[in-house]
């Protein structure tokens, strides 16, 4: 379920210049070119102590373009166009507003007022902690003379998910299907929640033996398919 993106990290503030500024690492395999001069917002999950101190999660979504990673002015890179290599540290972090002469910026801080905007009634004491990721506010668009092109964000994995989710929706129900979406495949697949995890084989072990016997359950594996799908290839198993 994840696509390479850039994640903001844990401290991410930073004051250059006049200007306040968010440093992100790159998660997965991502082209860093791309994200220079995109109209970029932020979105993703933050975890949150209530007045009692008990532990939640939600989500954030600012929606409106409120960062970007200019290019900088072609008189002063002239050979940009022949050799450009992106320094993550150097080049990544988003500009996000001018900084005044005595203006402080806490990213939590500002957290807290966007969840607080979208979910007023959510009683918050303090942003523990966070898994934010950039987006291009840019939409999705059909392109080409006869329209046959998809152009989007993040296609690989999620044109995968909801292929696969509309697929078992529309089965007729004659045979059992399921459908698995796994975490962390653009960083190895090796989490709890990733591909080389055990939650799947455990699941279907639990069905398996919940009223069959074992040699039934064996017939049953022989006769299964798992087809696995990606947007970049396919493979079928």
């Amino acid at each position: 379920t994840d696509s390479p993106c850039l994640k903001i990290k844990p401290n991410p503030e930073l004051r250059r210049g006049n200007c306040w500024q968010l440093g992100v690492e790159v998660y997965g395999g991502a082209l860093l070119n791309p994200w220079f001069d995109r109209d970029l917002s932020l979105a993703g999950r933050v975890t949150y102590a209530d007045g009692r101190g008990a532990l939640h999660s939600t989500l954030v979504d600012f929606r409106e373009p409120i960062a970007l990673i200019p290019s900088l002015a072609i008189h002063l890179d002239r050979d940009v166009n022949n050799n450009r290599s992106v320094n993550a540290q150097q080049h990544l972090p988003l500009v996000l507003m001018n900084a005044g002469v005595d203006s402080e910026f806490q990213f939590r801080e500002l957290l807290l007022q966007q969840i607080h905007a979208e979910q007023p009634k959510l009683k918050i004491n303090a942003v523990l902690d966070y898994e934010i990721s950039c987006y291009d506010t840019q939409g999705p668009a059909v392109v080409g003379l006869q329209r046959d092109f998809i152009a989007s964000a993040r296609l690989d994995n999620l044109l995968s998910c909801f292929v696969a989710l509309r697929a078992l929706l529309a089965a007729d129900g004659s045979r059992s299907c399921a459908i698995v979406l796994t975490d962390h495949e653009e960083v190895g697949s090796s989490s709890t929640s990733g591909a080389q995890g055990t939650l799947m084989n455990a699941v279907l072990q639990r069905i398996a033996d919940s009223g069959e016997c074992s040699v039934q359950r064996h017939f049953g594996q022989r006769q299964s398919r798992i087809d696995g799908s990606g947007n970049g290839a396919r493979c079928r198993r």
